[in-house]
Parts: C-alpha cells; structure tokens; sequence
C-alpha cells in the first residue's frame, strides 16, 4: 500500500489551499514544529522560523516558473545548496514561485527541497515530490530512519511480506506467507518535528525456494514552502511513498511499501 505524507505546516504571511487533493491514501498528520526564536535583528536572506529556518546567500527578485523534472542532488540553476540546521537542502528562491495549472514539477534527488518566494507561492499543477520503484523523491529513504519496516520471514513453503515503512504514522504489517509469517511495522517517528526529511523504506519480503530480486518501496520526498506574503495550493503536492515490488518465482514474500514523506 501507499502511504501518504506526514506533514503540512506552510510557512507565509497568508494561506489558502484549493480543493485539490493528492493520490495517496494515508492520512495527513498535523504536528507541532519545535519552537525555537530567530536571531533578534532579522536577516534579509533568511526565512522561516524555529527548526526550520533557512538563509540564503543571495535573494533574486525575479519569478520562476516551475516545471519539468529536477535533480536536488545536482541542484542546479535556479536552484542553490543552503542548510536548515545540520541538514543539507536545495533551494529554489525567487519573487514569486509559480507552478501553473497543467504543468507537472516532478523532483528527485538526495536532498529535501526548498521554496523560498519573497513575494509568493502559488501550486496549481501537480507538484510532485513522491518515489517510485528505483525513483525517490528528494530526500527519501533519510539516514534518520529508524522506522523501516521489518523483513518477511523466509520459509520453503512459502516467504511473508515485509512490512510497510513508518513515520509519521506506523506502516501496516506484512501479511504472513504459506509458511514464513510477515514483517511487523515499526513504531511511527513522535512528534515535535526537528528535521526536514523524507520518508522511510519498507521491509522485504521473506525468502521461498529461489531468492530471486525484487526492491522495497521507498519512502515520499520532503519539501518545505516558505513565502514573505502568500502560499496558494489550487493544485495537487503529492509526497506518497512507493509500493514494494513483488517477485516472479521462488514462493518468496512481497516486499513492503515506504512511508510517505514530508510538506511542511
């Protein structure tokens, strides 16, 4: 199964969110952000509050247009590597970011990404920052994770299923094979939020009579939106996890789906 993400704290002076809604089938938690003051005199290169504060070396004025695929791990133009505490991220910055209706923004790559717009944000397209089989979204499957779901046990007669990926919610235990039983999920991460990060990987399936390959579901991407004025969502942000894949021959287990990730 495919989890939905954990997540969605928007960071502007104004929000408005449209009737939009993403193809994951998980609920959205809404958890509290750690609280943390930023510095007195404020930095005009810097955005966002608490744990997820973000500076920037330089804050272009012109708007960006949002589309095609991109690359956080390259994170080139108009994107710029920046830091959120101790975590690396890619950050887009401009006047006003904008993703129009029709146009899909689909984003990959070993690091969270950021929006940063001085004026505003607006989502009226799909916005995606989900994983697939062999494709991850930006910052999935995170070092931090300590909720991957646990492995099918193998059995001749029959392997069990791994077990769903958790985070923000506990992922759904692998169902039990011929002979092997599945994988049990591991607990949710617990609130307050202090790192931007994507989701976790699922568990894999337990060993029949041939190991044959197959790969777990990797967790949802991790985005945070910030804008000095506006965050308007009329489109969709789907940060859903993938599901695992099952294999061909050998009574093996399926391997489990990740955890989604993170919107804040």
């Amino acid at each position: 199964m495919v989890r939905c993400c954990w997540l969605v704290v928007l960071a502007a002076c104004k929000f408005s969110a449209g009737t939009g809604s993403g193809p994951g089938d998980g609920s959205i938690d809404v958890m509290p952000l750690v609280d943390a003051a930023p510095p007195d005199a404020p930095d005009p290169n810097c955005f966002g509050s608490g744990a997820f504060y973000v500076c920037v070396q330089a804050v272009p004025s012109a708007s960006v247009r949002l589309m095609g695929a991109y690359s956080t791990t390259t994170c080139a133009a108009p994107g710029a590597p920046a830091m959120i505490g101790n975590t690396p991220v890619c950050a887009i910055v401009g006047g006003v970011l904008e993703l129009q209706a029709g146009d899909v923004f689909g984003i990959g790559g070993d690091k969270p990404l950021v929006l940063i717009a001085v004026d505003d944000i607006l989502i009226n397209g799909t916005f995606d920052v989900s994983s697939g089989v062999g494709d991850t979204g930006p910052g999935a499957n995170a070092t931090e994770c300590n909720s991957t779901g646990i492995a099918g046990v193998g059995n001749v007669n029959g392997g069990g299923g791994g077990a769903g990926g958790s985070f923000g919610s506990r992922g759904g235990n692998g169902g039990s094979g011929a002979g092997g039983s599945g994988g049990l999920a591991t607990a949710a991460v617990m609130a307050p939020v202090t790192i931007l990060r994507g989701g976790c990987p699922g568990g894999a399936g337990g060993a029949g009579t041939i190991v044959t390959p197959a790969s777990v579901g990797p967790g949802g991407g991790a985005v945070y939106l910030v804008a000095r004025d506006k965050i308007e969502v009329r489109g969709i942000i789907n940060a859903s996890g993938a599901g695992g894949s099952a294999t061909v021959q050998g009574k093996n287990g399926g391997y489990g789906a990740g955890s989604g990730g993170m919107i804040v």
